[in-house]
């Protein structure tokens, strides 16, 4: 998706492991680029589908104040569409051997 910068950066993860696939990782990033930059206008698409259950992370990014800026989805039926709302994909890892990638 190219980028508009009159429109948010739009980062995606895929989190339906969210503690395995970096889904901390990424909202820390994402707090400490908020801090260095906050003139880059960004928001992350996160697939989380069992985040409702997870009020500690609402009171998390409240506290980062990211709130704003992460959206959380549930499961997808057709992931083209997603990928297809993003600038960048990231494929982090936390505990299954594979690195920080984004596409």
């Amino acid at each position: 998706n190219k980028y508009d910068k009159k429109e948010p950066f739009v980062i995606g993860l895929n989190a339906n492991g969210f503690v395995t696939k970096g889904g901390y990782v990424l909202i820390h990033a994402l707090s400490v680029l908020k801090k260095i930059a906050p003139y880059i206008n960004f928001k992350a698409k996160i697939i989380y589908p069992k985040h409702e259950k997870k009020f500690y992370l609402k009171w998390y990014l409240k506290i980062l104040g990211l709130e704003k800026n992460i959206e959380f989805l549930p499961y997808q039926n057709g992931m083209e569409s997603f990928y297809s709302s993003l600038n960048c994909f990231c494929c982090l890892a936390v505990k299954i051997g594979l690195s920080l990638n984004c596409v």
